[in-house]
């Protein structure tokens, strides 16, 4: 009966203890199980027939890189951000982008080699 008695008490001193642990930590998991959903709705949602969810991911992540990027160096520099809407048939648009889809630098126009590697 002591023994019981001893093994309860350390028990419910633990739990005393541990309790807020546990309950912070399945808060936690469940805010990060949300988002994870969340961002896997929004890449499902604008991903485009035949890709795969990787690919998808990866070009999304380029774009939040490239952009936020973009928007850094324009607040520094106190320049404004460039239209690319493209109007009529296009004659007066200047595109801005130096990625690809995938992430990777464009070849600058006018470059003596262009071919692809």
């Amino acid at each position: 009966a002591v023994c019981s008695f001893v093994i309860a008490l350390i028990f419910m001193v633990l739990l005393r203890f541990m309790l807020g642990y546990c309950v912070w930590f399945a808060v936690w998991m469940v805010m990060l199980i949300l988002a994870g959903a969340g961002g896997l709705s929004f890449s499902r949602g604008s991903q485009c027939q035949g890709e795969s969810l990787l690919s998808t991911a990866q070009q999304m992540s380029s774009a939040v890189v490239v952009a936020s990027s973009t928007a850094a160096t324009n607040t520094a520099s106190g320049s404004e951000a460039s239209d690319e809407t493209l109007e009529g048939d296009g004659g007066s648009y200047s595109g801005v982008q130096t990625r690809s889809v995938s992430g990777l630098l464009c070849i600058p126009w006018g470059v003596a080699n262009t071919t692809a590697a």
